[in-house]
């Protein structure tokens, strides 16, 4: 609690140019900040590391991503496992991320800047047995599997957490690890990348299921070609579902099982679910890097990475076929339904396991049912807030600071005003002395 007031006191200071950089740069997103025993640094793509994954909005993306990583590994209750103190400030269209400084980061060797992991994007990497056996204790909890790569000089390593997650050993021996935007496994359908590997993929080692595009195109809407960002995963309420509903289905006597799973399933979705992973046969393996086409990957590693792209395929489907559908169902026909705003429906979403992408695919399917109005029309307002909110962020970083009050009420009066007359309109009583022009007509606040 104090090392997050105390950063959104920092990060204002640094917006409003009360604080130093402590490097030299020409952009104020490539600016880094170092105050009272904390780093800081604005979320954008500096020196084009996020290039791959989107840019600047991917940065923007991965700081959230690595907040919720960091989050989850937490409540795993780990010995031996030190995270940083991390906290995100969004303010004046920035986000600020904060981390406490880790002992030992102004005195170590400038020739190997990690134990563990890469900085270039795999030309070079770094391997810690010590990092490792920790990491293979992480992984085995979300199903991970270790993944084999070459650097620039040909030689092969074998990661168990992505290779953009480091690992640094600090001056008080702990072993502290960085960077997990690309902790959980990713979202093929709101991946671009995923169209060029799926034909490929399917003459190797065939999915036994349809897919999440063919799935939505059936129902008459389609997925983004081109998402702004490469960085999609799936949440960790999701997966511990599906791991929940595995674990349960090979408890199960496999002679008896459809007698079985109509015993002991009882709710619709728990039912549904169970029936469709077994009929195909899901098995948990996961790889967040499998979708990256720039890494370099022995020959011997294919069928395993496309083992890996098909998992999480049987999980988007299962998504879009299953997971929503039933959700939307419940939903309308729960009279005992609390959702009625932004924060419930985004809370509800969450603890489901859904991701507020897919909110224009349930709109969608909202759209053709009955007793849906008040579900559609939030999901529409939500879609809409959360496109201004892109919109305003942008504009808060074009203008002086001591224009923001005018900008934000010129914003807001354009956003959900309902008097379209562009006149001025002005107090009974006043006028306007400092127009040349013909003075307008007092009228009544409307």
């Amino acid at each position: 609690l104090d090392m997050t007031t105390t950063a959104q006191k920092v990060a204002v200071s640094i917006i409003n140019g009360r604080i130093s950089p402590i490097n030299d740069a020409k952009e104020q997103k490539y600016l880094m900040y170092l105050w009272n025993n904390m780093f800081i640094c604005i979320a954008g793509d500096s020196p084009n590391h996020y290039r791959e994954f989107g840019g600047d909005i991917a940065c923007h993306v991965s700081a959230g991503l690595d907040l919720h990583a960091i989050h989850y590994l937490n409540t795993l209750n780990m010995s031996n496992l030190y995270l940083l103190g991390t906290t995100i400030v969004d303010y004046h269209g920035y986000r600020l991320v904060v981390q406490l400084v880790f002992p030992g980061i102004f005195h170590r060797n400038t020739t190997q800047a990690l134990d563990n992991g890469s900085v270039n994007h795999g030309k070079s990497i770094f391997i810690n047995n010590s990092f490792q056996e920790l990491a293979k204790t992480i992984t085995e909890k979300l199903h991970f599997v270790p993944q084999k790569y070459i650097d620039n000089s040909g030689k092969e390593y074998e990661l168990f957490l992505s290779i953009e997650t480091k690992g640094v050993l600090g001056t008080d021996n702990r072993r502290y690890f960085l960077d997990f935007y690309k902790f959980f496994p990713p979202d093929p359908a709101f991946i671009s990348s995923d169209l060029e590997f799926l034909k490929s993929d399917q003459e190797i080692f065939p999915c036994k299921f349809e897919q999440a595009g063919d799935i939505v195109n059936k129902n008459g809407f389609q997925f983004p070609k081109k998402y702004p960002y490469r960085l999609a995963c799936f949440r960790p309420e999701l997966l511990s579902f599906l791991f929940a509903q595995q674990e349960q289905i090979e408890n199960l006597n496999y002679k008896n099982s459809a007698s079985t799973v109509e015993v002991l399933l009882t709710s619709t979705e728990a039912k549904s679910t169970s029936i469709s992973i077994l009929n195909n046969c899901f098995v948990a393996k996961f790889s967040s890097d499998c979708f990256d086409t720039e890494l370099r990957r022995p020959q011997s590693e294919k069928q395993n990475v496309i083992e890996c792209r098909n998992c999480v395929r049987q999980i988007s489907s299962f998504m879009v076929s299953e997971k929503i559908p039933i959700f939307i169902s419940t939903l309308i026909n729960n009279s005992m339904s609390y959702i009625f705003d932004h924060d419930s429906l985004t809370e509800t979403l969450h603890e489901e396991g859904i991701n507020i992408r897919y909110i224009g695919y349930m709109a969608h399917l909202c759209k053709a049912m009955e007793k849906s109005c008040f579900i559609f029309i939030l999901f529409i307002m939500e879609m809409i807030c959360r496109s201004v909110k892109h919109i305003f962020r942008y504009l808060l970083t074009k203008i002086e600071k001591t224009q923001t009050p005018c900008m934000i009420a010129y914003f807001i009066n354009c956003f959900l005003g309902s008097n379209l007359k562009p006149k001025l309109l002005l107090p009974v009583g006043t006028k306007n002395k400092y127009s040349k022009a013909k003075q307008i007509k007092s009228t009544p606040y409307q």
